[in-house]
């Protein structure tokens, strides 16, 4: 952005040729194949529709209804009127954003982001489209920028929004392309009225409830009696900062994979021993990678937050517990340090997993994939004279009396009511929650974790212990062998 223009360029013929070199420069963008543009029928969005459509690109206009005003419902007939006329395909969403952030205790401005990249993601998704496409301006940048540093933002927030991202939470294959970040607000109002574009305007962009509002209405206009140029210096800043961080973050990031230790489509967990050894600069820039990965639009995420998270990792307890903001959380549980999104699973590469909501039939002999990339096997074992199997030489396998065991076995995850009678206890059960407990079984490995049943009785936990009713006799002649294996 250091070429960026001051806001009162009106040369529109520079101003398509602008957007028209910006794109040429994105890898893989094709003309042939379509975009999935944002549009809410405002001056930017409706601006980079035209924009695109008369660039030769093949544009779906996308309008997502967040059913938070009386207005909304003639703004999404507005668009698809627009796309209509200008020969554009045209797709809707429609949600309830006020019970989302209600349900996932989200701001409303996170729950309207949310619901409105899944609607957007998901279409491109659908439709095959290379690309999605919204309308953020220098403008937006500038507040942006702003919004990050009244936040404590580190220097990823002050490096503000990039041309193009991939937001990994929503599609890790199609790209976020933002093609007006060197385009300000008022050449594109400019563009509208030469273009005889009419749009709609959102009584709620004046509503000073909104941080980012009031940064727009109040704090530069008072920031431009200080430097008129202040949004050009806001902007160059984020460049800036941009050209800084391509340095720095190989560092940070060298460190991050140093420790990480697993991943997922929702969270990130690390090595909390390496993680509370490092500087804590080094801890929060860590910290903020990890959100920016899990988050990468997020805006309400700040400095304490992330101070809140790094202050877990000299606790003495496990699962210590902090909500960040945005459904996003932070926990202790072991050895690991876990960010997680509200309601995910989270699955270190080291634990088996058994599929949710399915059993898994285990014949012998048999070899039954789980997943996270483990698998059970199951032999059979004859044996020659008496014989008692020592179970304890391996919590990985487990050797049990046939005769005791009623074929095929089952794998399933934990129900309600389940018991077990460990093997070593001759009387009694206990329930398996209380018996995970025992065994210090991290609570996150528990949700997920294969239990095998003969009938209705648990007969093994993989690596820990079998069952007493089912244990090797001296006059036991037909065995089982069942291996937990990580497959290579």
């Amino acid at each position: 952005m250091a070429g960026l223009p001051p806001p009162r360029c009106y040369n529109h013929g520079v101003l398509a040729d602008r957007i028209e070199t910006f794109l040429s420069k994105m890898p893989g963008l094709d003309k042939r194949y379509p975009l999935v543009v944002g549009v809410s029928g405002g001056v930017d969005s409706l601006a980079l529709l035209h924009l695109l459509h008369n660039s030769g690109f093949k544009v779906t206009a996308a309008h997502f209804n967040h059913h938070l005003r009386p207005e909304a419902e003639g703004d999404a007939q507005f668009v698809a009127r627009t796309a209509k006329d200008l020969g554009c395909a045209f797709i809707r969403g429609d949600g309830d954003v006020a019970q989302l952030a209600a349900t996932e205790k989200l701001s409303i401005e996170a729950a309207a982001r949310k619901a409105r990249y899944q609607f957007l993601f998901l279409e491109a998704e659908r439709l095959g489209a290379q690309a999605v496409v919204t309308a953020h301006t220098a403008d937006d940048q500038v507040e942006t920028v702003l919004l990050h540093l009244i936040r404590g933002a580190g220097l990823k927030g002050l490096r503000g929004m990039q041309p193009r991202t991939f937001l990994h939470n929503y599609s890790s294959t199609i790209p976020l392309i933002r093609p007006l970040l060197e385009t300000w607000r008022e050449e594109l109002a400019v563009y509208c009225r030469e273009n005889d574009l009419r749009p709609r305007t959102d009584a709620t962009n004046a509503d000073p409830t909104y941080l980012r509002n009031r940064i727009r209405l109040e704090l530069i206009p008072q920031l431009a009696s200080y430097n008129p140029r202040i949004k050009e210096r806001l902007a160059g800043l984020a460049a800036n900062v941009h050209g800084s961080l391509e340095v720095l973050e190989g560092d940070v990031y060298e460190k991050y994979q140093l420790i990480l230790r697993g991943s997922g489509n929702g969270f990130r967990s690390f090595d909390r021993s390496q993680l509370a050894a490092m500087p804590s600069g080094t801890q929060l820039e860590i910290i903020r990678l990890a959100v920016w990965e899990l988050l990468p639009i997020s805006e309400d995420i700040d400095r304490a937050a992330l101070t809140r998270a790094a202050a877990l990792l000299s606790g003495s307890k496990s699962r210590l517990q902090a909500n960040l903001a945005d459904g996003l959380d932070a926990w202790v549980s072991g050895d690991r340090f876990i960010l997680a999104l509200a309601g995910v699973l989270v699955i270190e590469p080291e634990w088996p997993v058994s599929p949710a909501d399915r059993r898994l039939e285990l014949a012998v002999p048999a070899i039954v994939e789980l997943e996270n990339g483990w698998e059970i096997q199951a032999h059979w074992l004859d044996v020659e004279g008496d014989l008692v199997f020592d179970n304890s030489s391996s919590p990985n396998t487990a050797v049990l009396d046939a005769s005791s065991l009623t074929l095929p076995l089952t794998i399933r995850r934990r129900a309600p009511g389940d018991r077990f009678q460990p093997l070593g206890v001759g009387s009694g059960s206990l329930t398996v929650g209380d018996f995970f407990t025992n065994i210090k079984m991290p609570r996150d490995a528990r949700v997920g974790w294969p239990l095998v049943f003969s009938g209705s009785q648990l007969v093994w936990v993989p690596g820990y212990r079998p069952a007493e009713t089912v244990k090797v006799q001296k006059n036991s002649r037909k065995l089982v062998q069942l291996r937990l294996l990580k497959k290579s």
